[in-house]
């Protein structure tokens, strides 16, 4: 038992330093000073706003735009969050010092939770062994760490714990004790509070959905139909649910909007999208051709054709994905002025030496840990089919997102 709770113990009580490490930075004799970049700033604002019930909140602000007032860029739940937190604790006498104050402490549970998941999807997909070995890099790597020290208050920080419980939720429809539709119900309900989170939350489904058609055109198409089962009903059940609760707790009209920003109808159809494509990738091989490879390859292809080109025949729909890929890309000048779109090495940019340096400081030699290991992960792949899917779920997570 001890064996098992000191190495949790140890990484949480490091994890806990690492994210108080500010402590002087943020609580000052001069009041609440907020770390990062000014989003923090904002956010306090916003649940300022909300609290005092000012005209607009939480959905529109006068002052951006200003003087002609703009919606606000992303949804409130994270904003919700910091309103919601400053009300228990404050109560109904609560100033911008005293939201701040309550929103500092927001960051870093919310670190301790993502390293206590990743504790969770390591264990689940390397072994027992592994889970909080791959905590302790989160724990500790200034690029995962980063949005979860105090006073860092960003809805980023929560979209980490989303994407990780997504993952989570999806890997239980593997395994000796798969239940898919378990599985799709998590899905279903994890989906919907991403994008009431970040709109950009439409990344988070591209792992599970390449790694369902994946594990179907490598000969694991059992264990792809478990994924494909709890991804058509996480996303035709969670289109439903984000429907309902837009129509009920959006803005009037949100659910004909098609804006990338906010949410609104374009995100309740991405993931009626994603639930239609695991549903034909179901049906179709049934129906063209069982058993053969290239039919289940023609039939994912078709089974992604027909939901995105109905999407795409909408000119709302299509003008917002295309808005999502263009913000996926960076392929607009205001890009450049933005962190999270900045590249791993500044090749061409910086010296060589300076940009390997910065990789290292974020990094440290995580990713030539993660190179050393494809030998371990071709020796448990030949080992058997037990673990096959955990190690596809892995391998598209770092091709899709460390490029």
């Amino acid at each position: 038992m001890i064996g098992r709770i000191a190495p949790a113990a140890l990484v949480l009580a490091l994890a806990l330093a690492v994210r108080l490490a500010p402590w002087g930075e943020v609580f000052t004799a001069d009041g609440i000073r907020l770390t990062g970049d000014s989003d923090p700033h904002y956010h306090v604002l916003r649940a300022e706003r909300w609290l005092a019930t000012a005209p607009g909140a939480p959905w529109a602000d006068p002052m951006l735009d200003w003087p002609h007032g703009a919606n606000v860029p992303w949804p409130p739940l994270f904003d919700a969050i910091v309103a919601g937190a400053a009300w228990l604790a404050e109560g109904p006498a609560r100033g911008r010092d005293a939201i701040a104050a309550v929103a500092a402490w927001i960051p870093p549970l919310l670190g301790l939770l993502l390293v206590v998941l990743v504790a969770r999807l390591g264990a689940r997909i390397l072994g027992r062994g592994s889970g909080w070995v791959a905590a302790a890099l989160v724990a500790l790597l200034p690029a995962a760490s980063g949005l979860g020290v105090l006073g860092r208050v960003d809805q980023h920080g929560l979209e980490l714990v989303l994407f990780c419980a997504i993952l989570l939720a999806f890997l239980g429809a593997f395994g000796p004790g798969a239940r898919p539709l378990r599985a799709g119900a998590a899905l279903a309900l994890l989906a919907p509070i991403a994008f009431w989170t970040w709109m950009g939350s439409a990344v988070h489904l591209a792992v599970p959905l390449l790694a369902a058609s994946a594990l179907c055109l490598v000969r694991e198409h059992e264990a792809g139909e478990g994924g494909l089962v709890a991804l058509a009903a996480g996303g035709l059940g969670g289109g439903a649910l984000l429907a309902a609760s837009v129509a009920l707790l959006g803005p009037p009209g949100a659910l004909a909007r098609t804006e990338t920003t906010g949410v609104g109808g374009l995100h309740v159809a991405l993931l009626v999208a994603a639930g239609a494509f695991a549903a034909l990738a179901i049906l179709l091989p049934r129906l063209i051709a069982p058993g053969g490879g290239s039919s289940r390859a023609g039939a994912l292809a078709l089974a992604a054709v027909l939901p995105g080109a109905t999407i795409l025949a909408s000119p709302g729909l299509r003008a917002g994905v295309l808005g999502g890929l263009e913000a996926l890309a960076a392929a607009n000048p205001w890009y450049a002025a933005i962190d999270e779109f900045e590249p791993l090495l500044h090749l061409g940019v910086a010296p060589l030496g300076v940009a390997a340096g910065a990789l290292l400081a974020g990094y440290g030699l995580a990713h030539l840990a993660a190179a050393a290991g494809a030998g371990p992960l071709l020796a448990a792949w030949r080992g058997g089919p037990g673990r096959r899917p955990e190690i596809v779920v892995l391998l598209v997570a770092l091709a899709l997102l460390v490029p």
